[in-house]
């Protein structure tokens, strides 16, 4: 019998040929990356912001020698904005320590440096996750179908996903927890809502949150988007309470770091919503109409347009189809080398002059529309690990060394009238 690769395999030398790691996975932190020059300074245990919210009354027209307005003032609120922290940790034993301390007969980097360098980019993934559904709010629901009372217990619905832990934040969702549903008009609590929360799935294609009980109340007018609010945690550390705030709480929360956007006085600091489709009665394909409604409305009530749109990649690929079939003449095309070659994609999408941008980890169902300026990233630690020393810091009573990275930091919208989301975009099949 001849000898064979099988044979000699307990003689043959392996050898790294490109002797480095292939990453396999996404590491999409371009949202993330938007924020990085928007820092605060901490001072002390707090970051306080004071927000303007409305004008000196004392203003008029007046007839010759006629009496001068009444003094009045301008109108401020402070926003308290406290750290938040995320971690991550990485641990090695001392013989794959001593088996990896260089890059010789091993993969390149070492393997000491490729679980810290991984581990700091997987912090920065969770933060960039973070950024679109970090803390309480955990996404946004619509009801149409029936304006009275009972809505049901089925809910459409765009945001945080089911799993029993979630992918990046290792929070508990779903099943055995209670949720209550806000209204995003006057961001006051739904009569009734609070109900356990049974599932986040997908019905016929769709995401959907489905809760324990039909919540007997009525919703009018009945095209208003609802945020879903967890309103229990399973344990302290699985509270999405104690997340840095992402896009979805700090438009949708009812308490805006210390300010009460339900009355009637704090209506400066509430965000835009639109229903994709407001006449009908489910998710909706994504028009023109609804992005152009979203922008007029940020900038009426803000004076300010958005920087970028921020959406998965399907609702991107829903913006594209509704260009195909349009005429060349209604669109602005770029016609100098059109003799020389043709194309039928599409690389770079705007609506009105504002960019697509898209996040592998923003909710499918919601396209965002950001006022980057209007955000701030406070910050008490701005990455660092917590061996001060160096990296590694042996495991008590065991052969091992552990790294742990963190950030103290929160995000904070200081312009929320200026920020707009547009839910119940149907993905297209």
């Amino acid at each position: 019998m001849p000898a064979n690769l099988t044979s000699f395999d307990a003689i043959l030398k392996e050898s790294y040929v490109i002797n480095s790691i292939t990453d396999q996975l996404n590491e999409n932190t371009d949202a993330w990356k938007d924020f990085e020059s928007l820092t605060l300074n901490w001072t002390g245990k707090r970051c306080v912001i004071p927000l303007r919210i409305s004008r000196n009354s004392g203003t008029g027209a007046v007839a010759e020698n006629g009496t001068l307005p009444a003094a009045g003032q301008q109108g401020y609120e402070d926003m308290i904005v406290t750290a938040r922290g995320v971690y991550g940790s990485a641990q090695l034993t001392g013989f794959a320590l001593a088996s990896s301390v260089n890059s010789q007969g091993v993969f390149n980097p070492t393997g000491l440096q490729a679980e810290m360098n991984g581990l700091v980019e997987d912090v920065r993934k969770l933060m960039s996750a973070l950024l679109f559904f970090g803390n309480s709010v955990i996404g946004f629901v619509w009801q149409k179908q029936n304006a009275a009372a009972p809505l049901g217990a089925t809910f459409q619905y765009s945001g945080r996903l089911d799993n029993t832990e979630d992918t990046f934040a290792g929070v508990a969702v779903g099943v055995g927890r209670s949720g209550t549903l806000v209204r995003l008009d006057d961001y006051t609590v739904v009569p009734g809502s609070t109900q356990q929360i049974n599932s986040i799935t997908t019905v016929a294609g769709e995401p959907t949150i489905v809760f324990n009980a039909a919540i007997n109340t009525a919703v009018v007018p009945t095209e208003v988007p609802m945020a879903v609010v967890y309103d229990t945690a399973v344990a302290t550390d699985k509270d999405p309470a104690i997340e840095p705030k992402g896009f979805t709480a700090n438009l949708a929360a009812v308490n805006h770091f210390g300010l009460d956007r339900s009355l009637a006085a704090n209506a400066q600091i509430r965000s835009n919503f639109r229903l994709a489709d407001t006449a009908a009665a489910a998710y909706s394909p994504l028009t023109a109409h609804g992005l152009d409604s979203l922008i007029a409305t940020s900038n009426k009530r803000s004076g300010k347009r958005f920087d970028k749109f921020w959406l998965a990649i399907e609702q991107l690929v829903a913006y594209s189809s509704l260009l195909q079939g349009v005429a060349v003449s209604n669109l602005r095309v770029d016609v100098k080398d059109d003799s020389k070659s043709a194309d039928a994609g599409f690389t770079n999408l705007h609506h009105q002059g504002i960019p697509f941008r898209t996040s592998d980890v923003c909710p499918i169902g919601t396209i965002w529309g950001v006022h980057n300026a209007g955000y701030k990233k406070a910050v008490l630690s701005s990455g660092q690990w917590l061996d001060y020393n160096g990296v590694l810091r042996q495991v008590p009573g065991i052969d091992a060394g552990i790294a742990q990275w963190r950030m103290l930091y929160d995000v904070a919208c200081i312009q929320p009238n200026a920020q707009g989301v547009l839910t119940a975009v149907e993905v297209p099949t």
